[in-house]
């Protein structure tokens, strides 16, 4: 196979430190535009490529097959459909999460007891969402996404049922237990998902609208669960309208949603102009039998164990620990205000009926839209503008600049909140307060997915797994002292000094624009991580050698 003339390809075993360069004059007397290695080791290769030719053209990454069941190769519209349909299984995940919330106190009263047991309902849950994970990534990585998909969609659907039925708190629990280790596995496939289907320079946009799907859920959790409960006089209503919705994601996914999982072998680079011959005739429809068949065995030769332990692994690579300070720093303090949006708004002054606390989650809605459409677009120019500055070679730390906009915005959405709800302002400012934070969560969560994916791309998986599982722990520690923090030191105090842990954790992005290469080779290189490195299968950008 012929190899673009721009690229010249090492073998593994010439791999060195400064493989990947502008320019090299070849023994021949040729010139080539850059030098890249197979990309099989951890990190260095991986996050650093060429995105574009000399001639400034960009190249597609990973690189398309002519195959015309290339995942890559889909229609635009059809990978729109992949993406909403695995945003909405996220969606569903926060939406179960926090939606039931708003009947607290109505669930207290039916389970005979405390607030705070009954808070545990959702903590839990919280903690338990990320963990799952840890379960999922090895079938992920093993069996493809769509059997971990078809599998724990349909076991969101029949806990969904479970919870809707529970009669007494240890059943409800077990049933919430259950359906948030089953809905662990749409967060860490979404992502993964996106990077199967869509190129390098188009993932912006894409991670946006996941993103903004996962923050939506828990406003569109809190305004219909609230409506539902309100006009219906039962939190079980809630339930059943989850039940209702997962039964929807379900039926998608086991009949119109192929395994975005493709195998590649060695090819040259491709750029938007290279001519493609692409023999559509071969196509298989995409709701065949074939394209939809749930087990296709064993798809890497990495053992289960190594699939297993890899994601907790990856606790130790600096990017997957600052995405997860990202995420949770964000997160975390927008479920702190979902939870205290019932006692903030029910008292004096404001006396919200449970259906007025539900419609808080609106400013939600306006935040994470605003954040789609905006910081999806804003991402993917930010980074092309530095990759034409640095001479068409992207590194992942291009997407972290844009972290600014939620550094200021998750702050003084926290800030607003706090003060409004202590003062007792006019319930504009506090409501205000929790659409800017919708608005810094779509945003910065979409920066630390695409960051992450970009630096470990073909263990994405894992790395995300690994992440999720972090951030789940850290958000249900801040979620489980909320109460008591706002309680002890005030609503002012306290979300004051969640903005300022949320400004810290986004602002050590500096040290990621600065120092995130030397990271990810130190880590390519060290010993103690050589645990973390890939079999060639996994890798979907591995190049044929050739001048």
């Amino acid at each position: 196979m012929s190899v673009d003339a721009n690229t010249h390809v090492l073998s593994q075993g010439e791999k060195g430190e400064e493989d990947l360069v502008n320019s090299i004059d070849l023994e021949d007397g040729s010139k080539v535009d850059h030098v890249i290695s197979q990309t099989v080791t951890l990190g260095a290769d991986v996050g650093t490529m060429r995105a574009l030719s000399i001639d400034n053209t960009v190249y597609l990454l990973p690189t398309p097959s002519d195959d015309p069941n290339d995942p890559f190769n889909w229609s635009r519209s059809y990978k729109w459909f992949v993406t909403i349909v695995t945003s909405m299984q996220v969606l569903l995940s926060t939406f179960i999460s926090g939606g039931p919330a708003v009947a607290l106190l109505q669930m207290a009263e039916e389970y005979e007891t405390t607030i705070q047991q009954t808070a545990y309902l959702f903590t839990v849950p919280a903690l338990l969402l990320g963990i799952g994970l840890l379960f999922w990534a090895p079938l992920i990585a093993k069996f493809g996404p769509r059997f971990v998909y078809v599998i724990s969609s349909i076991l969101v659907f029949v806990t969904g049922i479970w919870q809707a039925e529970a009669k007494t708190y240890a059943s409800a629990m077990a049933a919430r237990v259950c359906t948030a280790l089953a809905n662990g596995a749409a967060e860490g496939l979404a992502p993964v998902t996106i990077a199967d289907i869509w190129f390098l320079h188009e993932r912006g946009l894409p991670m946006a609208v996941l993103s903004g799907f996962m923050a939506v859920g828990t406003a569109l959790g809190t305004i219909l669960c609230g409506v539902v409960v309100q006009h219906t006089g039962s939190f079980r209503n809630a339930y059943w309208l989850i039940t209702g919705m997962s039964g929807l994601t379900c039926f998608l996914i086991c009949f119109c949603f192929p395994d975005t999982r493709f195998p590649r072998e060695p090819m040259a680079f491709k750029t938007l102009q290279t001519p493609r011959h692409i023999d559509w005739s071969r196509k298989d429809s995409l709701f065949s039998r074939k394209s939809l068949r749930i087990w296709k065995g064993s798809q890497t030769k990495e053992g289960y164990f190594t699939l297993l332990v890899r994601p907790i692994g990856t606790w130790l690579l600096p990017a997957v620990v600052w995405a997860a300070l990202v995420y949770a720093g964000i997160v975390a303090f927008m479920v702190a205000i979902n939870t205290n949006v019932a006692a903030a708004f029910s008292p004096p002054p404001y006396l919200f009926s449970i259906q007025d606390i539900g419609f808080v989650g609106w400013s939600g809605v306006i935040g994470v839209i605003v954040g789609m459409a905006i910081g999806g677009p804003a991402i993917d120019w930010i980074s092309a503008r530095l990759i034409r500055r640095n001479g068409g070679v992207q590194e992942p730390e291009m997407r972290i600049p844009s972290i600014i906009v939620p550094l200021i915005f998750s702050p003084l959405g926290l800030s607003l909140y706090g003060a409004g709800v202590q003062h007792q302002w006019h319930w504009i400012v506090p409501v205000v307060g929790n659409g800017l934070t919708f608005f810094a969560c779509t945003w910065g969560s979409s920066v630390s997915y695409s960051y992450l994916v970009d630096c470990y791309k073909p263990i994405a998986g894992e790395a995300i797994s690994g992440m999720l599982a972090l951030k789940s722990v850290l958000t249900f520690i801040s979620s489980f002292y909320t109460n008591t923090w706002v309680e002890n030191q005030g609503p002012q105090n306290a979300f004051g000094q969640m903005a300022g842990i949320s400004a810290f954790c986004l602002s050590l992005g500096v040290l990621f624009v600065l120092y995130g290469k030397k990271w990810r080779q130190n880590a390519n290189n060290s010993k103690l991580l050589a645990f973390l490195k890939w079999d060639d299968d996994r890798d979907d950008l591995v190049l044929q050698q050739g001048h």
